[in-house]
Formats: structure tokens, C-alpha cells, sequence
């Protein structure tokens, strides 16, 4: 019995926890598309095996998709190009929660100015639920170690030079209601 053309071709894998998700979702991509292009798969069969291959992951990664069109929603590129997205906005995430952990007070800056610069990058990382609640409780923990841990040998909130030993130390004994409203 002859063999079917492209049957030899390996099947593509995808690690869900691959720590370079953007980079694992591209080359998947790659791969995907030239394992159905060999083994010859119907366009409307493509996103059926594209979501086997993904297994559990891909099927709930289908149901939170919500594409333009109903066209879209049979189409391996546009529902990779949404994936790739969700990845790309995973890391863009990551980011700014990463800014949000490094935040200082710049020194020109005003307290009501960096507070809103906080409040702002703890929005776009979406921390906690994204509650006005949560948002606030953010504020004010970066708040206290912005000003705390500011780079100036002269702490204009707290009227002295805060060594970093002392700022530890301060950081567990001020309050958000020690630096005043704001």
C-alpha cells in the first residue's frame, strides 16, 4: 500500500508552558501551517485539527475568542493571529507590572503626579481584579516605596534623607495615612 503523501511529517506541538510564549506561539505557527499544507487538510477542517493538536487549552482559548466576523471564526490564520495577540498582550502585561515593581519618584515630580502615575500603571498591568478597591490598595503600597526608595539625598515628603536602611525600617512602620492626604 503507497504511503500518503506528507504522512510522515511530525506532528506540531505547543508548550502552554513555554517561558517565551510569543516566540513558542510564532514557531508553532511555522510548524502548524507547513504540517497542513503537507498533509493537504481542507481549509474548513484546519481549525478542527489546529485545535486538537492544542488540546484543552486551545478549545478554552476558542471560546474566550470573539472574531469581527463569523468568517473569521473558521480560519486557522485568524485564530492564530488572536492567539499571538493573547501572547502579546500577556507580556505587555508582565512589563508593566515589572515598572510598576521598579516605580521611584522622579524629582521634579509631585506626590499627586506620581500617584497618578502609579494609579495609571497599575491599571494597564490589571493588578488584582481591577477594582477601584484593589487599584487604590496598589497605590498606596508603591506609594510608600516610590518616595521611599527615591534615588534623592533629600526626601522632600519626609523632610530628610532616607538612607536605605532606614527606608526598610520605614517601610514597615508608616502607614499610607502618616504621609498625609494627598
Amino acid at each position: 500500500m503507497p504511503q500518503q503523501e506528507g504522512s510522515n511529517v511530525p506532528l506540531p506541538t505547543y508548550d502552554w508552558n513555554a517561558a517565551d510564549k510569543l516566540r513558542e506561539i510564532r514557531l508553532f505557527t511555522k510548524q502548524l501551517k507547513t504540517w497542513l499544507r503537507l498533509r493537504k487538510i481542507k481549509e474548513e477542517e484546519r481549525v478542527d485539527y489546529t485545535l486538537q493538536i492544542l488540546g484543552k487549552e486551545g478549545y478554552t482559548a476558542m471560546d474566550r475568542w470573539v472574531p469581527d466576523d463569523e468568517a473569521a471564526k473558521q480560519s486557522v490564520d485568524a485564530f492564530l493571529k488572536y492567539l499571538e495577540g493573547t501572547m502579546d498582550s500577556e507580556i505587555s502585561q508582565r512589563i508593566r507590572v515589572y515598572e510598576l515593581e521598579d516605580i521611584k519618584k522622579k524629582p521634579d515630580e509631585m506626590v499627586d503626579e506620581l500617584i497618578n502615575r502609579i494609579r495609571h500603571l497599575a491599571r494597564l498591568a490589571q493588578i488584582g481584579d481591577g477594582s477601584d478597591k484593589a487599584i487604590e490598595f496598589e497605590v498606596e503600597r508603591r506609594l510608600i516605596q516610590a518616595i521611599l526608595y527615591s534615588p534623592y539625598p533629600s526626601n522632600p515628603v519626609l523632610g530628610h534623607r532616607v538612607e536605605k536602611g532606614a527606608a526598610q525600617g520605614a517601610k514597615r512602620n508608616w502607614s499610607f495615612q502618616a504621609l498625609g492626604k494627598v
